[in-house]
């Protein structure tokens, strides 16, 4: 798009003598030749048009001037041309004597504060120039007025998604016959409010006098004025030419233009004109100075085409004229949860608050849906014009506070202004009436003085965020149909709505109305945050507060101990890990005693949260304890008929009979009460035309509070005893272990040792002594370990990433072997084996929790029968899976050689030979790792230091069981046991695959701990290894071929 504007001025037209008139075909001529490619003409004439200000001065010169440079132009290029007109001091009219008289005794006695309107309108002498004005202004095709006062005019016009703003001042009314420099007024404070008000793309001041016509004071806030609001300012008067760029500390460049005179009575020859064309889509322009030569005007300047700099116009420097409104700045920072933070009074969501990562499901412009997973601050620093977010999530998943954090994004970035609102403000009666959706939602956000300023904006520069998108009361036609009118307005479209409220439908919908391909629409899930994002948000909290004074060793032990709490009371994702759930957690782990908070059961966090989530309905203790009771009995009868979901007329008989069971009247005990108070407090969600509990961690716990209850029952030892024999069926697992978070009931432990007894009770215990020597074999010497500079919050976060993308896998994997029988997916010989290992590992997490839960409580005789049972059962296991690999050593020996040679990987038979014995090694090696690894997560805690010397020293007196405790001490306990693991090591000699294990264990503390050089070096000469500042932690570099192509 292409704007010119014609800058003309001091043209002087009179009665007697007006030597321009005989150049005025030159003049269209040179006109016409410059506006041949304009998309837009604009004509601005800085003052002066007549000598004297007399009415037949306009009428009879002015008016048919004008009209033929626009009928000569719209004859040549078939473009309409608007003409911006503003009085000059000659166009001021002093012929009536008694008007300047009280004119003058006016001036003489004005004070500069206290102007008004009459004041104003009795100095001006410009009636003629007025009337001729408005005759032009009023037939503007294009141009528009926004504000009109006695001295300013603001006009606007859109030149495609441009917004060009004109400034139209009038410094002239004030204007004597014999007027002089520095003596001139204009009332600044008057005006400045609303020149500030609206800011376009390119913003043109015309005022008649250069600034130094004001008196001194008066210049320099009316020049601040004009440089604050203008990126152009045109001026006459002077009769002299030229052209000033100003650049002022923030980068902004104000053009001063000078018109030169049009018509010199005194000299004829002298006449000139200035164009400037503006390239609106490349951001450039260009300006030309004609003058009149012989017999046609010729351009004698012309600066070519420059950039116009983004950051050099009015509207990007003064990005920040869209100031929060207070209240509204408020809730954008307020957290929304009511937290208590130890070290923080007020905390605002920009404390706490991280980025969690969505997974993309719709991607319109790809056929297939995707399983792709971003981080959402990479989404919103890539979004491209027409491109709208669908963001969905769980009503816990952190929305609104998404929304909140979008919205100071982009707020912040100062390219795009966003907007806020709830999707319940998007009714039927503002279906067709979105500006003024727009308008209240800019005065909430804004202030109500800027809603024309944000009204006005270029639709690109906006941006639209919609939260609780599922309240709007639209079906899905006109929710289509509103989007589609949206999409008008904004450039982005944000939508945040609650899971299963129908969005993909809407988009479908939205595809159909719009036929185009100019849009993109894109939808996500937001998920829950995993093992890296949960760090983030640990070490927020840990760190809030204490910024400056938290050593990074101490700041890694608070918040290891952190996530090893949170992550056991989430569990096999009992509780959601939503950032909300989180923060209670934290909260409640620190309201105590800080560094104990271990003394607490799980059972008790389980409680706080439902206890939070009963909160939204606001119960009393006494309707506390009701609802407790009618839960528990309602999870035992979604457990024992084995439901996942209840329709409403079985709910409603349940209910009944509770109601008679109790004898409680139906004023005290109203169904649809109940029902309503469940389901707003998040207890149960809605599922398939039934209702279910909301997250697994309600239903274990009010289930394991039946039993808890009745313990004593035959009924529920029963089933007690039943759940203890067949824990590898998760539920039977998950109950179990909330039991032992409820109660300590002797019983209940000791079907819990019974049913460990029985697991692999064929099988001995792995001593890791002579019972491996044939895996021993298998090696000449152990692999060589090297440790560098390591940078610990680097490794933690990407050791968090690999347990992601682990669980995301085994997430996908079991999606798609859902419709599986267990004998499709590992066929029907390893079940029962599948079924034991699994059994193994619940029964040390269970026993992991009774021994941590109540390690204050219970007896040494109880807690070392428990420790013991859990490290048999973990050996037997272990020794279950290398008997196997001993038993079949030949045959997996060959089969690794076979792959070797089959993927051409080495030629050398020795060599294969060799690299295939390294490999049942490492395999061997890795198994009895991770199972140690995994007691160690399970019952580790030095709260039970006691418990585990007996069980190594005197109960299981094996390397293997002295192998666990290590693991548990390097991995829970606050220091490093130097002289234990030196003298360890010594001890196991040739021992290999200990040795082995034993250098893992402590590469991984090097690997996840803080140590300065000195620990490191003691460290690593302990368990011989090599320490070389210059690497990171590395295995034999051969084996990682060869792990690769045999996985």
């Amino acid at each position: 798009m292409l704007l010119t504007l014609i800058h003309l001025t001091d043209i002087h037209l009179n009665n007697f003598n007006n030597p321009l008139l005989s150049k005025s075909h030159a003049l269209w001529k040179a006109l016409k030749a410059e506006v041949r490619h304009s998309s837009r003409v604009v004509c601005c004439v800085s003052g002066d048009i007549a000598q004297s200000g007399n009415e037949d001065e306009y009428f009879s010169y002015a008016i048919p001037l004008f009209d033929n440079i626009k009928n000569e132009i719209k004859k040549e290029v078939n473009l309409d041309c608007d003409f911006i007109f503003i009085p000059g001091n000659h166009d001021c009219d002093f012929s009536n004597k008694e008007i300047n008289g009280t004119r003058e005794l006016l001036m003489k006695n004005m004070g500069h504060t206290d102007l008004n309107a009459h004041t104003i309108e009795t100095i001006k002498v410009q009636k003629n120039f007025e009337d001729f004005q408005e005759l032009f202004h009023s037939s503007w095709k294009y141009c528009e007025t926004m504000f009109k006062g006695p001295l300013l005019e603001k006009v606007k016009m859109n030149v495609g998604e441009k917004e060009i703003i004109f400034n139209l001042f009038n410094s002239s009314w004030i204007s004597t016959l014999h007027e002089n420099p520095g003596q001139m007024y204009f009332p600044v404070t008057t005006y400045k409010e609303t020149m500030l008000d609206h800011i376009g793309d390119i913003n043109i001041t015309l005022v008649h006098h250069p600034d130094h016509w004001l008196e001194p004071n008066n210049r320099r806030e009316f020049r601040e004025l004009l440089e604050e609001t203008s990126d152009i300012i045109l001026t006459g008067h002077e009769h002299q030419s030229t052209l000033g760029v100003l650049t002022n500390w923030d980068s902004r460049r104000i053009q001063y233009i000078e018109g030169g005179v049009l018509q010199e009575l005194a000299d004829p020859n002298s006449s000139s004109f200035n164009i400037i064309h503006f390239n609106l889509n490349e951001s450039k322009q260009n300006i030309i100075e004609y003058t009149w030569g012989t017999d046609h005007y010729s351009a004698t300047k012309e600066t070519g085409w420059q950039e116009i700099p983004a950051v050099g116009t009015v509207k990007n420097s003064q990005s920040n004229v869209l100031e929060l409104d207070h209240e509204f700045s408020i809730y954008i920072k307020d957290l929304s949860i009511p937290l208590a933070h130890p070290r923080k009074t007020n905390l605002e969501l920009n404390d706490l608050y991280i980025y969690p990562n969505v997974k993309e499901i719709l991607f319109q412009k790809r056929q297939d849906e995707l399983v792709e997973y971003h981080d959402l601050e990479g989404i919103l620093s890539g979004i491209t014009p027409q491109c709208h977010f669908v963001f969905s999530g769980d009503r816990e998943s952190g929305k609104t506070s998404l929304g909140k954090v979008i919205f100071n994004y982009f707020y912040n970035q100062k390219e795009k202004f966003p907007l806020l609102i709830d999707g319940s403000n998007i009714t039927p009666g503002r279906l067709n009436a979105i500006n003024r959706i727009v308008e209240d939602g800019a005065s909430k956000n804004y202030g109500a003085d800027r809603t024309d300023y944000y009204v006005q904006l270029d639709k690109s520069e906006r941006i639209l965020i919609i939260d609780n998108w599922q309240n709007t009361s639209l079906n899905d036609k006109y929710k289509s149909k509103f989007l589609a009118e949206a999409a008008k307005w904004f450039d982005n479209i944000i939508f945040l709505a609650e899971k299963g409220s129908r969005i993909r439908e809407i988009v479908l919908l939205i595809s159909e109305d719009y036929k185009s391909d100019s849009y993109i629409i894109r939808e996500f899930e937001i998920q829950e945050l995993g093992f890296e994002k949960r760090e983030e948000l640990i070490g927020k909290w840990v760190t809030l507060g204490q910024e400056e004074t938290l050593e990074t060793e101490e700041f890694i032990r608070v918040k290891d101990r952190y996530e090893k709490a949170i992550n056991s009371i989430i569990g096999q994702n009992y509780v959601p890990t939503f950032p909300l759930y989180i923060l209670i957690i934290l909260q409640t782990l620190e309201s105590g005693t800080p560094h104990n908070f271990e003394r607490s059961t799980n059972g008790y966090y389980y409680e706080v949260l439902i206890k939070q989530s009963l909160g939204k309905i606001q119960l009393s203790n006494e309707e506390t304890d009701k609802m407790y009771n009618y839960l528990t009995e309602l999870a035992y009868k979604f457990f024992t008929e084995n439901i996942s979901t209840l329709d409403e007329n079985n709910w409603r008989l349940f209910h009944e009979y509770y109601r008679k069971e109790y004898a409680l009247t139906p004023q005290q005990f109203s169904f649809d009460e109940f029902k309503m108070k469940f389901l707003k407090s998040k207890i149960f969600t809605s599922y398939n035309e039934g209702y279910k509990f909301s997250y697994p961690y309600l239903y274990y716990y009010f289930v394991a509070q039946f039993l808890a209850k009745d313990i004593q029952e035959e009924d529920c030892k029963t089933i007690v005893s039943r759940m203890c024999s067949n824990l590898y069926q998760s539920d039977n697992a998950h109950i179990i272990m909330f039991l032992t978070h409820l109660s300590k009931d002797r019983f209940i432990i000791k079907k819990v040792i019974e049913s460990a007894k029985g697991i692999f009770d064929d099988t001995p215990l792995l001593k890791l002594e002579d019972d491996i020597g044939a895996i021993n074999n298998l090696m000449d010497h152990i692999p060589r370990m090297v440790v560098g500079n390591i940078d610990v919050t680097t490794n933690r976060r990407l050791e968090n990433q690999r347990k992601d993308e682990m669980n995301r896998a085994l997430k996908e994997e079991s999606n798609r072997n859902e419709d599986l029988s267990d004998e499709d997916v590992i066929g029907e010989t390893g079940i029962e084996i599948a079924n034991e290992i699994n059994k193994a590992f619940k029964m040390i997490e269970i026993i992991g929790q009774i021994l941590k839960n109540y390690y204050g409580s219970k007896k040494a005789s109880e807690k070392m029968e428990l420790c013991y049972e859990a490290f048999s059962v973990a050996l037997r296991l272990n020794n279950m899976i290398i008997h196997t690999l001993k038993e079949d050593q030949d045959s997996l020996i060959r089969y690794i050689t076979a792959i070797i040679k089959d993927n051409g990987l080495e030629n050398d038979d020795e060599k294969i030979e060799k690299n295939a014995k390294r490999i049942l090694y490492t395999m061997a090696t890795a198994i009895t790792y991770s199972t140690m690894e995994r007691v160690s997560l399970f019952l580790g805690t030095s709260n039970l230091d006691e418990i585990f010397k007996h069980v190594v020293d005197e109960a299981i007196p094996y390397t293997s069981s002295r192998l666990i405790n290590t693991a548990i001490k390097l991995e829970h306990y606050e220091k490093f046991p130097f002289e234990e693991v030196a003298s360890f090591y010594k001890q196991l000699k040739d021992n290999k695959i200990a040795k082995d294990l034993l250098r893992n264990m402590v590469g991984k503390y090097l690997y996840m701990f803080e140590t300065d050089y000195k620990e490191r070096q003691q460290i690593c000469t302990s368990v011989q290894i090599e320490y070389n500042p210059r690497v990171l932690i590395a295995s034999t570099k051969g084996d990682k071929k060869f792990k690769k192509q045999i996985k």
